[in-house]
């Protein structure tokens, strides 16, 4: 396994996530990373009984 691949297995499983970079296609990174924030604030918001999370504006900033 090539090391770099090796070193983001090993982060993944470390810590849950890691960066994977040229992934996203340029143009479509806009367009996902509004789905994800969105996502985020509807899960916080699922585990808090509705209301908003104060940090979600600066989660994805």
């Amino acid at each position: 396994m090539d090391a770099e691949i090796k070193e983001k297995v090993d982060q993944l499983r470390r810590e849950g996530w890691c960066v994977l970079e040229r992934i996203v296609p340029e143009d479509a990174i806009e367009r996902v990373r509004a789905h994800v924030q969105e996502a985020h604030e509807k899960a916080r918001q699922d585990t808090s009984g509705g209301r908003p999370a104060p940090t979600a504006s600066r989660a994805f900033a």
